[in-house]
């Protein structure tokens, strides 16, 4: 299932038709926005999804009508139109690292469904056996650095079969 379609790509470009880029090659776009989009949202939700949430609809038509214009007109460094780079940069700003992508990526903005609840997590985060301990090495002195008492307790006890 598509994450947009073709007539929501076109709505926001207002006079591209059919007769200017086929409708085939606007769902090419799409396809190509929803592989950026899966990239960057895959590691803490399920991709693709089942059901779309409103953000990832939005990003998308952005996104595509973005390629699209991109591709039914050149630019140079005279004729640059910074409202056709909105599309993309206020989603996905590789330079600053910055934009809604990057904000899912970080967990600053999470996805939720058109009815409230959560979109399905992704189940294929790494965990640690030993995330209940205090980290050995830390941003302190390398002097002060040491193993969580507790942890050694553990492993004794593991050991000797307490």
């Amino acid at each position: 299932m598509a994450y947009c379609t073709a007539t929501q790509v076109r709505d926001v470009l207002a006079g591209v038709t059919t007769s200017e880029m086929s409708d085939v090659a606007v769902e090419n776009k799409i396809a190509y926005s929803e592989s950026i989009i899966n990239a960057y949202v895959a590691w803490r939700y399920n991709v693709p999804f089942t059901t779309i949430p409103p953000l990832v609809e939005t990003i998308c038509i952005d996104i595509s009508a973005y390629y699209v214009i991109r591709t039914l007109f050149t630019r140079d460094n005279i004729n640059r139109n910074d409202y056709i780079d909105d599309f993309l940069l206020k989603h996905l700003d590789t330079k600053n690292k910055t934009g809604t992508l990057y904000d899912i990526y970080n967990g600053d903005t999470s996805l939720t469904l058109a009815d409230g609840s959560s979109a399905a997590a992704s189940t294929d985060i790494f965990d640690s056996n030993t995330s209940d301990y205090i980290p050995t090495f830390d941003v302190d002195d390398v002097l002060n650095w040491k193993v969580d008492t507790n942890r050694l307790e553990d492993i004794e006890d593991e050991r000797s079969g307490s």
